[in-house]
């Protein structure tokens, strides 16, 4: 009786203690084997191992899994979650490929196609500082007319005159010389180029009060 129920026993028993063996390879993004990969399968308890060659192997019973599996040595989290249905005992291998983790790119993207353009185009306009930039456009464009304007007039003023007080300088020079001068000394006690007191000498002649005399090459300008 003994042996017939321990027979019976070790039946019962044989098929709660096989398993499948899951197993297979991790490659990255470029095809490549890669290596100190973490890896995790939701069996009950969870079963997790770091894999420091890209290969894996779960012993795990019947049933549908999750396989998660994380490379953190790349810029983005690179990470894997593949679904895997174990539907009788055995070996199956199963390769993993890691993919950049894009959830917050993706939910970023969603945030913006959600935004009212409209609502986005106000707030803009709100926040740009028009009334400022304006108020400091003013602000320049009469500084600057303050200072220009008096420096027109001044200058304006100077060219009214400048002819009128050169032609007096004139007429104090030849008075200073005697009554009379020849052109060419004038010159040497004026500033101005040979044209300038030309017309200067011309217009005095005209109104009269002196009197040009020809010498020569040069003029003798007499005081009238």
């Amino acid at each position: 009786m003994r042996p017939v129920l321990l027979m019976l026993m070790t039946l019962f028993l044989i098929p709660l203690a096989t398993a499948a063996t899951l197993q297979g390879t991790i490659y990255t993004a470029e095809l490549e084997v890669a290596s100190n990969i973490l890896v995790e399968i939701d069996t009950q308890p969870t079963q997790r191992m770091l894999s420091t060659d890209g290969e894996y192997s779960f012993e795990v019973p019947q049933g549908e899994y999750t396989i998660i599996v994380t490379y953190p040595e790349y810029g983005l989290n690179m990470t894997s979650r593949e679904t895997v249905n174990v539907q009788h005992d055995g070996e199956f291998t199963f390769d993993l490929f890691l993919l950049p983790d894009l959830t917050e790119e993706e939910d970023l993207l969603n945030d913006l196609e959600e935004l009212d353009p409209e609502s986005v185009i106000i707030e803009n306009e709100v926040d740009f500082p028009w009334p400022a930039l304006i108020l400091v456009g003013l602000l320049v464009f009469a500084t600057s007319l303050a200072i220009i304007m008096p420096r027109m007039h001044h200058r304006n003023g100077q060219n009214g005159n400048g002819e009128e007080d050169m032609a007096a300088q004139v007429l104090t020079i030849i008075k200073h010389e005697g009554g009379r001068i020849t052109q060419k000394d004038l010159r040497k006690h004026l500033p101005h180029s040979e044209a300038k007191v030309s017309l200067v000498v011309a217009e005095l002649e005209a109104k009269g009060k002196i009197e040009k005399l020809k010498k020569g090459r040069g003029n003798i300008l007499v005081l009238k």
